[in-house]
């Protein structure tokens, strides 16, 4: 699709999704208790799948706190009291929410619209060292399983995955801590400015 935009507007670039700075890493959120995040608009259908499974990992006997925004069918749809509601928040206030979870569930099915996706939510949560478990639609062109977060391939992947960093907990940490320090090398603004300024100017040139 970058290809065809290009065919029709020459001064087209993609830029990836970066961010400012590296947030501070909150003391709760490394406090041993696998705190979990739902977060997303339109993805109602693939989450409440992904609680499915959940709910079935509590009957279990495993302890997840849970951390839903915005989707109250989501958050409703969850068998335990651990669990809390945010509404539509300012990035500040999502910031602060990312900033109390160490796991973040990222379900996506395989649509035209999905596959238009980016990967800013991996960067969001990985930049706060949060273990992305997340589709292989649009994350798997980011995610290196295993190393800085876990790819499903199908949406029963997801209760898989959270059973076995549940089993081995010390994992979240280590996926966490990776995808943070990817993110510090690869994914922040200042890396890139002159690359872009750059680039900036150059249309500025030719179109003047």
């Amino acid at each position: 699709s970058h290809d065809r935009r290009r065919v029709v507007h020459r001064d087209v670039v993609v830029f990836d999704n970066r961010l400012p700075e590296l947030p501070r890493i909150a003391p709760e959120s490394k406090d041993g208790t696998a705190r979990v995040l739902m977060a997303g608009l339109n993805r109602t259908s693939e989450f409440l799948k992904v609680v499915e499974q959940l709910n079935q990992i509590l009957v279990q006997g495993h302890r997840l706190e849970f951390i839903v925004v915005q989707d109250r069918r989501v958050f409703d749809a969850i068998h335990s009291s651990h669990k809390k509601f945010f509404p539509q928040l300012n990035y500040e206030e999502y910031n602060n929410v990312l900033s109390i979870c160490n796991l973040v569930l990222m379900p996506l099915s395989d649509s035209l619209g999905n596959r238009c996706k980016s990967d800013l939510k991996w960067v969001e949560c990985a930049s706060h060292g949060i273990a992305c478990i997340g589709s292989r639609v649009v994350y798997g062109e980011t995610i290196r399983h295993g190393v800085d977060g876990l790819l499903a391939d199908e949406i029963d992947d997801f209760g898989r995955h959270v059973i076995s960093l549940l089993k081995s907990p010390g994992l979240i940490t280590q996926l966490g801590t990776e995808a943070r320090r990817r993110v510090a090398n690869e994914r922040l603004l200042c890396q890139v400015v002159e690359q872009r300024v750059s680039w900036y100017l150059s249309v500025w040139l030719r179109l003047s």
